[in-house]
Order: structure tokens, then C-alpha cells, then sequence
């Protein structure tokens, strides 16, 4: 009984997954003319920085400000003063020690003068150069106040973000998308921009959330496409993604009063229930549905045993990919929601 009643919540993931995957298009307008400022942190990215800037100045939409806030003890700061010198655009922010990324994005408020806010990371590049001009785009919607893209990869990490982008796009023609990271180029309409709480470990996140809570709608757009370096190694990447799911779940018990509240419509009572579901509550019980399924193959029922082993060798045969992200997130929101319940948060991240 346990077990039919723990399979009915993903029944109804799946369900609301495969009748919101398709793309519902909000009104768009390539003619826009919002002012663009962008925020771009960075850390020691000697190696990225060139490319990025090169990436955001090539692309077909105007750019009114490019904010570096700088803490770097390597070469970082000479290269964008090298920039500077042919495009006074780009505005370099020293900070004498770091500050957290949340922090430093508040400050960034103070300064930024455009219509729209963009977020993006230093180690993550657009497929080409529409994509800022698709993002703005999005915008044309007086509904919406927060655009993000879409980020891929490849192996593992890219089966990942595969299932994380499908839910994301269902949420957002439902209604609304939580979960948003700055390395798939974020946006935000400046006037439903509220300054982040410093210690927040996934400041992208708070923010959807709050401009949600605002009344504005925060969607994906998936023809913004953009790749992120991922750590090459199993823990590095393993310490990022954990790193993540504990800000997301931070968030989420922050804002638990939306949960089940009608005044949200259907992202209270369908998309915040789901991503609490999935992040916080289905790990615990995958763990004691994987008992249960243990104990009775061993002794009751050693068929369901046998079955279960061939139907993981299956898996790993032809879906390997896909077995080993479900697996992912099932781990990630693990550990993420017993660190965010019993550490205290770390807004100030070491490089994966």
C-alpha cells in the first residue's frame, strides 16, 4: 500500500509534464527597445572573460551597461580594463575580498540603469547571437517579469538538464518556472526587481519567486540556448549540483506559506507542491520505497528482486543516461534539503 500510494504523486508529475511540455507562445516583439543592463560577476576567470565579453558584445541587440564586479587576484581585471578601452559600455566594479554573489547583486541594483536586468556567469556562452534579442523579446508580454533560457551539455549532466529544462517548460506554460540560473542567461523587468537576502545560496531562484509573488509571470524560453562548463570530475560536479538543490530548497521552505495557496492560482497549488515534491520530500521516500522493494525480495517475494535487477540492467543498457539523472536528482535533493535544514548557508561558493 505504501508503495501504490508513494507512486501516485510521480503519476501526476508525468501527467502535467506531458500535457505542458508543448510550447505555448506569449506575445513577442523583435522591435523592442528596453535598455539592457548586465550583471556579470566574476572570479579568477582569466581564462573565460575574453570569451564572454566578446560573446555579449557580439550580440544583435544593444547593450546600454556591462557591470563586471571584479574579486579576482589573477589577470581578470586587465583584460576587462583592455576591453574598456574600445567600449565604454563596460563598467569594472574591484572588490577589495568577496562578498557573495547575492551581495554583490544587490549592489549591482544600486547601479544598473536599464529596463531589463540580465544575469549571466562568466563560464557559460550562447549558441549564437540572437539570443539576448529572444530574450528581450519575451518581454513584449506585460504578464511577464522574468525570462530565462536554457543551458546544455553533454553525457550525464546533459540527460540532466534535459529532464530539469522539460519540467521547467511545462511549469512555465502552466504558469510559471521556479527553479532559474544565471548560466542560462536570466532576465528580470527592473521594475519587479527587489534587492535578494545576502546569505541566499541560489539568489536566481529567490528572485523568480519573488517577481512571481508580485503577480508576473517568470518563463522559459527555450530558443535561448546557452552551454555551461561543468567540472570534468565526479565531485566537482557533485559539490555544484549539491550546492544548487540546497539553495533551491532553501527557497523553497522560505516561501512554504505559496504552497496549496489559491491566491498563487496554479503555481501554488500544482507548481510549487511539484518542485517541493520532487526536491524535498521524493529522495526520502525513494530511500524507503527501495527498502520495502529490498526486504520483500528477500523475504517474500524473490521474483520482485530478480525483476528489479534485470529492469536496472535494462536501464543501464539502454537508457544509462537517463537512468543515471533520475538518479541525480533523486541525490541531489538528498542532500541538498538535509544541508539546508541542518547547515547553516554559505552564500560566499568555491569554484567546482
Amino acid at each position: 500500500m505504501f508503495l501504490l500510494i508513494t507512486i501516485i504523486p510521480y503519476i501526476a508529475i508525468i501527467l502535467v509534464v506531458i500535457s505542458f511540455r508543448s510550447k505555448h507562445y506569449l506575445r513577442t516583439d523583435y522591435s523592442s527597445k528596453l535598455s539592457v543592463s548586465i550583471f556579470l560577476p566574476t572570479c579568477n576567470e582569466q581564462r573565460n572573460v575574453a570569451r564572454k565579453l566578446d560573446d555579449l558584445l557580439g550580440q544583435n541587440y544593444p547593450i546600454r551597461e556591462v557591470l563586471v564586479f571584479d574579486c579576482s587576484t589573477d589577470r581578470t581585471p586587465e583584460i576587462v580594463r583592455q576591453y574598456i578601452k574600445y567600449n565604454q559600455n563596460i563598467r569594472l566594479i574591484q572588490q577589495e575580498s568577496r562578498t557573495g554573489v547575492a551581495k554583490t547583486f544587490n549592489e549591482f541594483l544600486k547601479q544598473a540603469t536599464g529596463d531589463i536586468i540580465v544575469k549571466t556567469d562568466c563560464d557559460s556562452f550562447t549558441l549564437n547571437n540572437s539570443a539576448l534579442r529572444e530574450l528581450i523579446a519575451s518581454f513584449a508580454d506585460p504578464r511577464v517579469g522574468g525570462v530565462t533560457g536554457i543551458c546544455r551539455t553533454a553525457g550525464v549532466e546533459g540527460s540532466y538538464r534535459s529532464l530539469i529544462t522539460t519540467l521547467q517548460i511545462a511549469e512555465s506554460n502552466l504558469d510559471s518556472a521556479i527553479i532559474a540560473h544565471s548560466s542560462s542567461l536570466l532576465a528580470f523587468r527592473r521594475t519587479s526587481v527587489d534587492p535578494v537576502d545576502e546569505d541566499s545560496m541560489a539568489e536566481d531562484t529567490e528572485e523568480f519567486v519573488r517577481i512571481r509573488r508580485l503577480g508576473y509571470r517568470t518563463i522559459v524560453n527555450p530558443e535561448v540556448v546557452s552551454q555551461e562548463q561543468v567540472p570534468s570530475n565526479f565531485l566537482g560536479r557533485r559539490a555544484q549540483k549539491d550546492r544548487r538543490a540546497e539553495g533551491v530548497v532553501r527557497v523553497l521552505i522560505k516561501n512554504r506559506s505559496i504552497l496549496l495557496d489559491p491566491r498563487y492560482d496554479l503555481y501554488g497549488l500544482i507548481i510549487f507542491p511539484m518542485n517541493l515534491f520532487l526536491l524535498g520530500v521524493s529522495p526520502f521516500l525513494a530511500i524507503i520505497g527501495l527498502i520495502i522493494v529490498a526486504y520483500l525480495s528477500v523475504t517474500e517475494l524473490q521474483s520482485l528482486g530478480v525483476a528489479l535487477i534485470l529492469g536496472l540492467v535494462a536501464m543501464l543498457t539502454l537508457k544509462r543516461h537517463l537512468l543515471l539523472s533520475l538518479v541525480d536528482i533523486q541525490l541531489s535533493g538528498l542532500i541538498g534539503t538535509i544541508n539546508a535544514l541542518f547547515r547553516k548557508p554559505r552564500p560566499i561558493w568555491e569554484r567546482a
